[in-house]
């Protein structure tokens, strides 16, 4: 059985309220857009079984 972890983008804190994608964006995580200066925060939650890492290429 191959398992996947999928990101998924919520509008609030309870992670009740997921937020479409696109059906085109495959299994990618959320965009994050930003300008030089911006700072980005991003809260996750593992609902996975086991840890995961995260690496964000090119922030």
């Amino acid at each position: 059985v191959y398992k996947k972890a999928l990101y998924r983008q919520y509008t609030n804190e309870s992670y009740s309220q997921e937020i479409p994608k696109p059906e085109w964006l495959g299994f990618l995580g959320p965009i994050l857009r930003a300008e030089v200066g911006d700072v980005i925060v991003v809260h996750m939650k593992n609902f996975a079984s086991r840890n995961y890492s995260l690496h964000p290429h090119g922030v």
